[in-house]
């Protein structure tokens, strides 16, 4: 039984030691001013899908309106 322990506890500090430097990894990156970059350029497009969205439904509700309106 202790050496089941023993085991997973070898195993625990083997991951704990990957995240650790997959941790870096993503730290070291977040520092890249293209992935910065590239970060901002996604969040700009998707608040651009966003005000497109919100125009599509103002659009549809306004050629609805003069459709009724006609009739």
């Amino acid at each position: 039984m202790l050496q089941v322990a023993s085991s997973e506890a070898t195993g625990l500090v083997e991951e704990n030691k990957q995240l650790k430097r997959k941790n870096e990894q993503l730290m070291t990156s977040l520092k890249n001013p293209d992935i910065m970059k590239t970060a901002e350029l996604f969040e700009e497009i998707e608040k651009w899908k966003r005000k497109a969205k919100r125009l599509q439904i103002i659009n549809e509700a306004l050629c609805d309106k003069m459709n009724n309106d006609e009739h």
